[in-house]
């Protein structure tokens, strides 16, 4: 579904309409079908992994944040686990946020907040569950969540104005306050912030295009000078997902977008040069949202049985080597999830 402005020359991006949209319904239903917002975690049932998957190893350290979507889970709601799967607990209430990234020290996310009919970011701390807003820059943006800093101190966010599209692209923040934004991108359709290169001069993002939720991989200098690179394959629809510095900040992997008949998931140089295949699951399902394992050694990702994620089919979340080897189950379940995100602590 897309949002259009009044001038019908441009869209948000899918995953923000359904935020709204999804919010909205939660909010007019109150004491009918969604649980209690202090709601206990729902228990994950567990599945046998299909025969190209073997159970995911008990030494994976850390931990990971992802989100579960579709039905009382809404679009979405975050959960945190250790790696391998166990000890998980509910962090955010039902159906009513979206969009999680994780502090590069482990102690912090950004996800989405619905206020007075527009989108903000959140900042939670994992600690002690205090959560706090990053204040509207003004009475008409909105300014969704994207990347950290690698120190911490500042914040990618996408920015759109309903009444004002000349406005829209990426900006930069000050994690603290929100304040001193510095315009990145100028957005045709969306800009949508995926990572900082480690080194902090970087930001890659996707473009996206005329077919939903799919478009082309970009990075752009963080100082706000120069023009966006493309860095993805010329002709290859990138997926709305993840796309993540490696933490040498040699590459980056990306998913394949959900027009594409095999849903693979690619490494690239941050130059866009040596784009390659590394993985596509041999049972035909859809691999999405990839991200690092913190020493750079597995890619961890949902796989999915349709290219379409926002059906919220049941699915898994895997880990490979990152040469692509050995796929692992890490949860299964009759539910939907997506987005992980591994840090250490």
């Amino acid at each position: 579904m897309h949002l259009v402005t009044l001038d019908h020359r441009r869209t948000i991006s899918a995953r923000r309409m359904a935020l709204v949209i999804g919010l909205a319904l939660a909010t007019s239903a109150c004491g009918q079908d969604l649980p209690a917002s202090s709601g206990s975690p729902q228990p994950t049932t567990s599945v046998t992994p299909s025969a190209s998957a073997s159970f995911v190893p008990p030494e994976l350290e850390g931990r990971i944040v992802f989100t579960r979507a579709g039905g009382q889970y809404g679009d979405e709601t975050i959960f945190i686990a250790r790696a391998d799967g166990t000890d998980e607990e509910q962090l955010t209430p039902f159906a009513e946020s979206c969009c999680v990234r994780v502090s590069p020290d482990g102690t912090q996310i950004l996800y989405s907040l619905f206020e007075g009919g527009r989108v903000t970011t959140g900042i939670r701390n994992l600690e002690d569950g205090d959560v706090r807003a990053l204040p509207f820059p003004d009475a008409t943006a909105n300014i969704g969540p994207g990347a950290w800093s690698p120190d911490g101190e500042r914040v990618a966010l996408q920015l759109w104005d309903e009444t004002d599209s000349a406005r829209d692209g990426i900006y930069t923040a000050r994690a603290s306050d929100g304040g001193d934004l510095v315009r990145l991108t100028d957005a045709e359709i969306a800009d949508i912030p995926a990572d900082y290169s480690p080194d902090g001069t970087q930001l890659v993002f996707l473009r996206e295009s005329s077919t939903q939720s799919t478009g082309e991989l970009f990075t752009v200098d963080v100082d706000g000078s120069g023009e966006p690179t493309r860095i993805s394959p010329e002709g290859m629809a990138v997926g709305y997902g993840s796309a993540r510095f490696s933490p040498d900040g040699t590459l980056i992997v990306f998913q394949e977008g959900r027009t594409s008949p095999t849903g693979e998931l690619w490494t690239v140089a941050p130059d866009g040069s040596g784009a390659t295949p590394v993985f596509e699951d041999s049972e035909g399902r859809f691999a999405s949202h990839p991200t690092w394992s913190p020493d750079g050694t597995m890619i961890m990702f949902a796989l999915n049985p349709i290219a379409d994620d926002f059906e919220h089919r049941p699915n898994g979340i895997y880990v490979i080597n990152a040469d692509g080897s050995d796929l692992r189950l890490v949860i299964g379940g009759d539910d939907f999830k997506r987005e992980p995100e591994w840090r250490i602590p």
